[in-house]
């Protein structure tokens, strides 16, 4: 198998596992935790649009999908100080 064609096996499989996740969404408190941030912090994410996808189920109650907190982990994640 080609290299594009892992590629595409694993695109497809983080696909299958993002549908499936069935885990009950984070609290906000519970992302701070995982992220290591306030909940000033947090919010500051929220309103700038830095931070993970989140749902706002009324008001003020706030809830994360686990896939997108990771995803956003990932999107952070470097090798190297120097990058951006």
């Amino acid at each position: 198998m080609t290299r594009l064609g892992y590629e595409l096996v694993e695109i497809k499989m983080m696909e299958q596992m993002a549908m499936s996740d069935t885990r009950p969404l984070a609290t906000d408190p519970e992302f701070c935790a995982f992220a290591g941030i306030s909940k000033q912090q947090s919010a500051q994410l929220r309103y700038l649009g830095t931070g993970p996808k989140f749902i706002r189920v009324t008001g003020r109650q706030i809830r994360y999908r686990w896939s997108d907190i990771e995803e956003w982990c990932e999107k952070r994640a470097y090798s190297r100080s120097d990058q951006r």
